[in-house]
């Protein structure tokens, strides 16, 4: 029995050491959050629709956010978008940001990087389109809580394969984190690593 407890342990702490302590973001909101805020809304743009991840609907959740009683502090407004990766190739970048952002940008997961040429202090937040809100998809927008990459993943989007990724960057100046967040899943692991390891040594000492 007490390989077992070893053996998992083991497994559990390789995956820790394999995955790195991860960064977080911060989910502002999704395409759904939109549908009461349209119906008053009497500035957006002719046809609007709450599924397209444009400046007024990413710049809406954000003031969605912001004036959200339950939520602690306020995020950077006035987004503007840098550029997007559509179909393999990166949309509507000039030639000082083409090269900035990297990622893995198919499928339904994936990871975003901005290089160390960035401006880390500048408020960054990125979009998913993934389907449509008929499909059970739409868009999520996500803060990036002032880290320069991380992982992305259309869970929220009934798990629909990527359609496009957007970065926007938002007035003002964040401060970096000094150290990473870890992510849920890496503190999950963590925590069951921890647990097997007790549990084996508890054991052990009750012989």
């Amino acid at each position: 029995m007490k390989s077992i407890y070893m053996i998992t342990g083991i497994i559990f702490c390789t995956i820790i050491l394999w995955t790195g302590m991860g960064t977080a973001s911060t989910i502002v909101g999704d395409s759904l959050d939109l549908t009461e805020y349209l119906k008053t809304a009497t500035d957006q743009p002719p046809g609007n629709k709450i599924d397209k991840d444009n400046e007024y609907n990413v710049n809406a959740l954000v003031d969605l956010y912001n004036t959200d009683p339950d939520n602690f502090f306020d995020l950077p407004e006035n987004l503007t978008l840098l550029g997007k990766w559509e179909d393999g190739d990166w949309n509507s970048w000039n030639d000082e940001t083409f090269s900035e952002f990297t990622g893995t940008f198919t499928g339904n997961e994936g990871a975003w990087n901005v290089s160390d040429d960035w401006d880390a202090t500048v408020p960054l937040y990125y979009s998913l389109k993934a389907g449509s809100t008929k499909s059970g998809g739409g868009f999520e927008l996500w803060y990036t809580d002032g880290v320069t990459n991380g992982a992305w993943n259309t869970f929220g989007l009934d798990s629909k394969d990527l359609s496009h990724i957007s970065f926007w960057k938002a007035d003002g100046k964040v401060d970096p984190p000094t150290n990473p967040v870890p992510e849920p899943g890496t503190m999950a692991l963590l925590g069951i690593g921890l647990a097997t390891v007790a549990g084996y040594r508890r054991k052990r000492s009750c012989r």
